[in-house]
Parts: structure tokens; sequence; C-alpha cells
């Protein structure tokens, strides 16, 4: 299906009124998009959840790398939307017109402190179970936007949600991964949670390199007695946890440092 690129001050009613729409945030190395093809796969299939046109892959990956071109930078993030398009009254959509999108694109700044273990907390606002929004990563953030306000002061890295049965989901920006026994487990997200690209190329890439992940309900008990704890998301790649607020204990990085070494991060190859 055709799109149509629009520029920064452009919006349409579908996607200021409704969050009608999804996005990626992606980390690029010169002109090429670090794990693409996750990024694609997860757009496609919310593209397609959602009812929105799926944009043509190579015309999109093509105006990227344009962009990415004309940016001329080493490290870039960049986000890209997805919106419906114009809608109509009454949350009604106009059927088969193109899905309109736009690209945001700054510079990326490597930090390696973020990989000498972070200082998490416990975010009290809970997550809401949707399993028709499951998994996407679509506009409305609203409920992160009411988390992250109570992490403004700056004394912590990341924000832990919860779900309002007190089961771990995610971070703020980030998948969790916990260690206990050298078995590593990860949150189910079939009702909250964004499946992260990361996430998706640790469950793929991690066996062959002699670590299995294993989905499951984890509870605030899971967390505390933890042997690792670590961050993941598709800019920073893998970022172990050091301290969270309220749990006397400071965790291992031992697994996770070896997982990081392994699997590597582009910004730190240079």
């Amino acid at each position: 299906m055709p799109h149509k690129l629009i520029t920064q001050n452009q919006f349409t009613d579908s996607l200021t009124q409704y969050g009608d729409g999804v996005f990626e945030t992606m980390l690029a190395v010169g002109n090429d998009i670090h794990h693409w093809d996750y990024h694609w796969q997860r757009l496609e299939k919310s593209c397609q959840r959602l009812q929105i046109s799926v944009p043509e892959y190579e015309k999109l990956y093509q105006q990227l790398q344009i962009t990415l071109t004309e940016q001329n930078n080493t490290f870039s993030v960049i986000k890209m939307i997805i919106a419906r398009g114009d809608g109509l009254r009454g949350y009604r959509s106009i059927e088969n017109q193109p899905c309109y999108i736009q690209f945001s694109i700054s510079d990326y700044h490597f930090n390696p402190k973020i990989y000498q273990g972070l200082n998490v907390r416990i975010c009290q606002t809970r997550l809401s179970h949707q399993p028709l929004l499951a998994g996407m990563k679509h506009i409305n953030r609203l409920e992160y936007v009411m988390a992250r306000r109570e992490s403004e002061d700056g004394q912590f890295d990341e924000g832990l949600l919860l779900n309002y049965d007190n089961l771990l989901i995610e971070g703020l920006t980030s998948n969790v991964f916990i260690i206990k026994n050298q078995h590593i487990f990860t949150p189910i997200l079939d009702g909250s949670g964004v499946c992260g690209t990361m996430r998706a190329y640790l469950r793929d890439t991690l066996p062959s390199l002699g670590y299995m992940i294993k989905e499951k309900a984890l509870l605030l008990d899971d967390i505390g007695t933890a042997d690792e704890i670590f961050l993941t998301n598709a800019t920073a790649g893998i970022m172990p946890v050091s301290r969270i607020a309220g749990i006397n204990k400071t965790f291992q990085q031992t697994i996770t440092n070896s997982i990081r070494y392994q699997v590597g991060h582009p910004c730190s190859q240079q």
C-alpha cells in the first residue's frame, strides 16, 4: 500500500485525537538501521492488527536511508511514526487510504556508564490489561507518561512497571529479564507491555550462545530473589541493573556482562 511522508508540523486527526498509530525507536549506524528486520516485523504485525495500511517495505527503507544520509551522523536515533491518516468524527476512519509516516532524527550519544549497573525503582503507576494492544508500540503512552513523572527527580535511571495483578511487565523504556540459578526469565506480555526488538533478538540469539529464555509470570518476590536483572531496548542494548529501591541487595552482573559482550553493541565497537 502506498504511503505519504509528512513533515514535522503536519498531523492527522486520527493520530492527534485518538493516538491512532504506532511508532518505532531505532538506532542507526550511518544510514543503516540496527536490527531493522525486527523493527519491520513488529511494525508490519502492529499495522495489520490495527488495520492500518502497511507501508511498502522497499520504499520505506529507502526513505529512511535517504533521510539518514542527509543527516550524515555516525550514530543516530530515529523515531518513525506510522499513522492511519485522516479520520472522520465519531472514531470513524476512511477506508483504503495510505498511511502517514513521520521521521524524527536526533544524535545518539553513547554513554558507557549505563553498563556499570542501573539504579532502578518500581513505579506506583500500574499498567492496565488490554490484550488487543499488548505487544505493540502504539502511540497512546499516557500510562508511561504518568509513570515517568514519578522519577523526574533524577534519582533513578529507569522505572519498572507492574500490572494490576502486581505482575512485573517491563521498564518504562525497556524490557526486563531476570536471572536466577543461571536460568533467564522474561515477563509474559499477553495483556500489556511492548514486545521490544532487542527482546525478540535475544530470544532468537541466546540459545545459540548456550542460554535459554523462558517467558513467565513474574512477581515482586521474583525480583527480590533474582541473582541478576538486566534491561534491554533498541538503542542501548543490554543494561545490567545494580540496585532496585526497596530491595536490600546489589545484583550480580556476571552472566549479564557475558551475554552483553557476546551480543555486542554497534557503538561499543567503535
